[in-house]
C-alpha cells in the first residue's frame, strides 16, 4: 500500500476494519478481532468501538503471521465456543447478509468447515472451523493460514454472489478499481 495502511481505507465513510466488524456485529455474532499492538491508528479505532460483543485480542508476536492471529484468536474463545469464522478484514464485499447465510450452513452441517467461494467456486473467506480442529490451529506457524489443517477435512463450500469471497484489496490500484467498479 505504499505506506498506507489498508484497514484504515474508507468504504461508504467508514474504515474497512470498522466495517467489517459492524458485518459481523450487525449479523448478532460477537467478535474477536485481533490485532499488532504496534499499529496504533487500529487500536484507537478499535478502542472506539463499545460494543459488549466486541473482544480485542493482541497478537504479542504479531510479526509470525497470520498463524499468530488465528493461534490468538482461538486461544481468547469461550469454552462453550462450537466454532469459529474466520473473516479477513480486507474483503469490502462480505455482508452481513453473507454472514448470516455462511453461519446457518454451520449450523445444518455443524461438523464440518464451512468455505465460502466466489460464484465460480474458487475459495475464500470467510471460513467456519469446528471445535474439534481448534487444537490444530494452536499448532500452525509461520505467514501462512489455516490451509494444512483443512487439507484432509470435510469442506463444504458456500458460493457468494460475483467475486465477495476473494475480493482482497492489497494495493492502491486495486482500491482504485475497486472504487471505479462499486462507487464507494
Amino acid at each position: 500500500m505504499r505506506g498506507r495502511d489498508k484497514l484504515m481505507e474508507l468504504v461508504d465513510g467508514v474504515p474497512l476494519l470498522k466495517r467489517q466488524i459492524y458485518v459481523v456485529l450487525d449479523a448478532g455474532l460477537s467478535a474477536v478481532v485481533t490485532y499488532d499492538p504496534g499499529v496504533t491508528d487500529r487500536l484507537t479505532l478499535l478502542r472506539s468501538i463499545k460494543d459488549d460483543r466486541l473482544t480485542l485480542v493482541p497478537v504479542k508476536d504479531a510479526k509470525m503471521g497470520i498463524s499468530a492471529s488465528l493461534r490468538a484468536g482461538v486461544t481468547s474463545l469461550a469454552t462453550e465456543a462450537v466454532a469459529v469464522m474466520v473473516l479477513l478484514p480486507d474483503l469490502p464485499d462480505v455482508t452481513t447478509s453473507d454472514i448470516l447465510n455462511i453461519a446457518a450452513a454451520f449450523d445444518a452441517h455443524p461438523n464440518d468447515v464451512i468455505r465460502a467461494t466466489d460464484e465460480n467456486g474458487r475459495p475464500g473467506h470467510p471460513v467456519i472451523v469446528p471445535r474439534h480442529l481448534f487444537s490444530k490451529i494452536l499448532g500452525l506457524t509461520g505467514d501462512q493460514g489455516a490451509k494444512h489443517v483443512l487439507k484432509n477435512e470435510d469442506i463444504r463450500l458456500f458460493p457468494l454472489a460475483g467475486t465477495r469471497a476473494v475480493t482482497d484489496l492489497d494495493t492502491p490500484e486495486d482500491w482504485a478499481n475497486w472504487r471505479a467498479l462499486t462507487g464507494c
